[in-house]
């Protein structure tokens, strides 16, 4: 299964909220369309795919302040966009070392949903199909790239206080439910 978090522009202005549509996974053979970096995100004419990485470090996760649309100044996972004739763990490998500044080791996919943002007379103004994965940070040395206005780490317990975007301390949560699992694993 796979979750979708559809907003209007009053939740995105705080009014009202989104709502969580839960679907069938895509099959395995689905193809996904990569985006390139001269379509637009805003008003996009297809979605656009974006990685995500929650870096867990014992109980604490490492989060960004969003330095721009959509979802400027929230807490979100970092991540970014895929980018034309990457794979997904080259993709999100460049993205968290431009954001934050530190290599990771992925571990396992934690969540696959959809970020769907309409405009006051429903066009889509933001859709992103986006793959979160559980990482471990493996070296480099902290910092809030261009695109971020903070990063920092967070106790596990503090992320649902933060005014995190939607959906996010779900997935958080579940990240560590499957960092569980997969240390008990044999």
């Amino acid at each position: 299964m796979y979750r979708n978090w559809e907003t209007d522009a009053k939740s995105k202005m705080g009014v009202g909220g989104g709502r969580l549509v839960t679907r069938p996974a895509p099959c395995p053979g689905a193809a996904l369309v990569l985006q390139s970096k001269e379509m637009s995100r805003h008003y996009p004419s297809s979605p656009v795919l974006g990685v995500g990485a929650v870096i867990l470090d014992g109980n604490r996760v490492l989060l960004v302040k969003r330095g721009r649309e959509p979802l400027k100044g929230q807490w979100s996972i970092p991540g970014g966009v895929l980018e034309l004739g990457e794979t997904l763990e080259d993709g999100l490998k460049r993205e968290i070392a431009e954001e934050v500044g530190l290599e990771i080791r992925l571990l396992e996919i934690v969540e696959v949903f959809e970020r769907i943002t309409r405009d006051e007379e429903g066009r889509v103004a933001y859709h992103y199909v986006l793959a979160d994965y559980l990482c471990e940070a493996a070296g480099g040395a902290l910092r809030a790239g261009d695109d971020a206005e903070s990063a920092a780490w967070f106790d596990r317990e503090e992320v649902a206080s933060l005014g995190a975007t939607e959906g996010t301390p779900a997935v958080i949560e579940k990240a560590f439910q499957v960092r569980e699992r997969i240390s008990v694993a044999p």
